[in-house]
């Protein structure tokens, strides 16, 4: 084609969208539309699944070891334990899955202590001068609960307000330090008992201690005391001695006993959430394997928030991950449909052009063309209304293939529609309505 051929083409397209503003206002509007649409769903669906990660990287998810069902523990378990029923081999183990950011252990355990003594004496033998009479200072056996954090301890008793006066030179660090089984024979095992026990019996800091376990002896050195605004009694309505938890582990160690534990408290790493199930099913198995504990034991994950947080953002990512498709065909058809009604709502001037000496070629270009920057002019359009709302971000991912979709549809319908009429005589076409 000539370049005047050019020339009169586009005039004619020209006065085409001129005579026909609102056909054209429509399919620009259309293009316009559809792109707010699937920008909407993008933008969405990306926005959720942020919010998912930031939930899924945050949110603390705890787990606690319990009692498969709920038993007598002093009937059941024995006074010896103080309680006791949770195995090592299980702290153990979840310990060492490395998905464990902090964790709360505590234990205990009914001791037999009494004044220093000379020498080795069995532990019938204290029991005896213990129970006796004439010496004030002389203590029954008593129940020593073992913790490493003295202030969660309380919290998680239910007293966050009892605090701990220390001898000169100690402090609460003690209870985290890290006790062996060479360590017991050569250093003094650190305890706090009640402050009304150290009234009643005249005992004071720096005092020392006897005390037995399967005929195992050491010393334990009082170095702080309870100053308790509150009252509390554990489950056997005793009143506890605090002692360092890597302590009693040790002495454990030491008479070859196995250790147990009250509470088992964890906190897991919010990084690894996403495999929260896997690490369930697995902590699950290790809670209800033979010897676990003294009594039947399962894991409970306290995740409450985190499914309550999630689950509302998976319901809209799995509405929106169904309704972008549906949304991406439904554009294709519209795109596709519009031209063509285009087309053949031209079919008229078709008619004129085809008398007037257009070839069908020429007819094909006028009609591809006008419908090609009608839908270029939407994009545009579109692009900026999206840019607006969204920013630079929204055209990752499928915007933009969705888009040339989108464009494609229109190209497909332009050019059935163009050979459809530009295939028919100019007497046929004359007698479409427009």
């Amino acid at each position: 084609m000539s370049a005047s051929t050019h020339i009169v083409s586009l005039r004619f397209i020209w006065r085409q969208l001129y005579r026909a503003p609102h056909k054209a206002l429509l399919n620009i509007l259309l293009t316009v539309a559809m792109m707010v649409a699937i920008g909407w769903i993008l933008m969405t669906i990306g926005l959720t699944r942020v919010e998912m990660d930031r939930l899924m990287e945050t949110v603390e998810v705890d787990i606690d070891i319990v009692m498969a069902s709920p038993i007598n523990i002093h009937a059941d378990i024995g006074a010896a334990n103080y309680g006791a029923f949770i195995g090592k081999r299980v702290v153990d183990d979840i310990l060492g899955s490395g998905r464990i950011v902090d964790y709360e252990l505590y234990s205990g355990m009914n001791i037999v202590i009494g004044p220093a003594q000379e020498g080795m004496a069995p532990a019938e033998d204290i029991v005896e001068d213990i129970v006796g009479d004439g010496d004030e200072k002389r203590l029954e056996g008593f129940p020593f609960a073992a913790l490493v954090d003295p202030a969660a301890f309380f919290a998680y008793m239910g007293l966050p307000d009892t605090d701990i006066e220390y001898a000169p030179y100690h402090d609460a660090r003690f209870f985290d330090s890290d006790w062996t089984v060479a360590r017991l024979s050569r250093d003094l095992i650190p305890i706090v008992i009640p402050a009304d026990m150290l009234e009643q019996r005249g005992l004071g800091f720096h005092d020392t201690l006897e005390y037995t376990l399967d005929n195992a002896g050491g010393g334990m050195m009082i170095i702080g005391r309870f100053n308790i605004v509150g009252s509390y009694r554990d489950v056997h309505g005793l009143e506890e001695a605090l002692m360092p938890l890597s302590a009693l582990e040790a002495l454990h160690e030491g008479v070859g006993l196995d250790m147990y534990y009250i509470t088992a408290h964890f906190a897991h790493d919010p990084a690894q959430n996403r495999d929260l199930p896997a690490f369930r099913e697995e902590v699950d198995a290790w809670a209800r394997r033979p010897g676990a504990g003294l009594v039947p034991l399962r894991a409970i994950f306290r995740d409450e928030e985190l499914r309550l947080a999630i689950a509302p953002l998976e319901q809209t990512l799995n509405l929106l991950t169904v309704l972008f498709p549906v949304t991406v065909a439904v554009s294709l058809l519209l795109a596709a449909g519009f031209s063509v009604l285009n087309v053949f709502l031209s079919a008229r001037d078709g008619a004129y052009l085809r008398v007037l000496g257009a070839s069908k070629r020429r007819l094909c270009m006028i009609f591809f063309t006008r419908q090609m920057f009608l839908g270029l002019c939407g994009l545009a359009v579109g692009f900026a209304v999206v840019f607006v709302f969204w920013g630079p971000a929204a055209f990752g991912g499928l915007f933009l293939p969705c888009a040339g979709l989108y464009l494609g549809g229109m190209l497909a319908g332009v050019v059935l529609a163009a050979l459809a009429v530009a295939g028919k005589k100019p007497i046929e076409l004359l007698q479409v309505r427009e």
